[in-house]
C-alpha cells in the first residue's frame, strides 16, 4: 500500500492530489487505459481523463492512441520525473536568491544589528550562514544540540583564518578554541527547581 505522505510529497513538487496519484498509479502498473488507472488510483472516472491530459500536457504523463480509439498512458520514469523536478527547483531556487539578494543589497543596512530569530531549524540556519560569511571573528555562547549541528562550520571558520571563541554549556570535548563551562551547586539546585 502506498503512503499518503507520498502523495503529500509529489504535491510539493507542483501536482495535485489526483495528478500525484494518477502518476504513481501509472508507475506501479505500466502502460494502461484511464479506466484501469481510474480503479487503480481511486481517482473519479469523471475526473480522469482531464488529469490525464494535465500531465500529458506537463510532459509527466504520455500517450498513444490506438486503432480502436483507445488511448493508453505511460509514466514518465521516475528517474527523469525526479531529475527534471530537480533541474527546476534549482533554476528556480537560483533565480530567487539572485533576486532576493538584489533586494537586500540595495537597501544598505547598518553594520551592527540585532535580529530575532524564532524556531530551532531557522536559528541553526541563520547561525550556519553567519558563521561561513564571518571574515574575522565569531564569538559564540552555545549548548551541546546546537554544537555539535553547528561544529562542522565552526571548524571551516578557523581554518579560513577566522578566530572563534566562546564558551559551551554541556559539551564534552569543545574544539580548544572554546571555553567548557563547568556547574556549580547554585546552578545545579537552579536547575532541580
Amino acid at each position: 500500500m502506498i503512503e499518503n505522505s507520498l502523495f503529500t510529497k509529489l504535491q510539493s513538487f507542483g501536482l495535485n492530489q489526483y495528478e500525484a496519484k494518477a502518476y504513481v498509479a501509472l508507475l506501479s502498473t505500466g502502460t494502461s487505459n484511464a479506466y484501469n488507472i481510474s480503479k487503480t488510483s481511486g481517482i473519479p472516472r469523471s475526473r480522469i481523463y482531464d488529469i490525464l491530459e494535465s500531465l500529458t500536457n506537463r510532459g509527466v504523463v504520455m500517450f498513444e492512441e490506438t486503432s480502436g480509439n483507445i488511448k493508453n498512458y505511460t509514466a514518465l520514469p521516475a528517474n527523469v520525473f525526479l531529475e527534471r523536478i530537480r533541474e527546476e527547483w534549482s533554476s528556480t531556487y537560483n533565480d530567487v536568491e539572485n533576486e532576493l539578494k538584489l533586494i537586500e543589497s540595495k537597501d544598505k543596512k547598518e553594520d551592527i544589528y540585532v535580529s530575532t530569530v524564532k524556531g530551532e531549524k531557522n536559528i541553526l540556519t541563520f547561525c550556519k550562514n553567519l558563521i561561513r560569511d564571518a571574515k574575522e571573528q565569531v564569538v559564540i555562547s552555545i549548548w551541546s544540540h546546537m554544537y555539535s549541528d553547528l561544529l562542522t562550520e565552526l571548524q571551516s571558520c578557523i581554518e579560513r583564518g577566522c578566530s572563534v571563541s566562546g564558551i559551551t554549556f554541556e559539551v564534552q570535548n569543545p574544539i580548544s578554541t572554546l571555553d567548557k563551562h563547568r556547574m556549580n551547586k547554585l546552578q545545579v539546585l537552579l536547575v532541580g527547581y
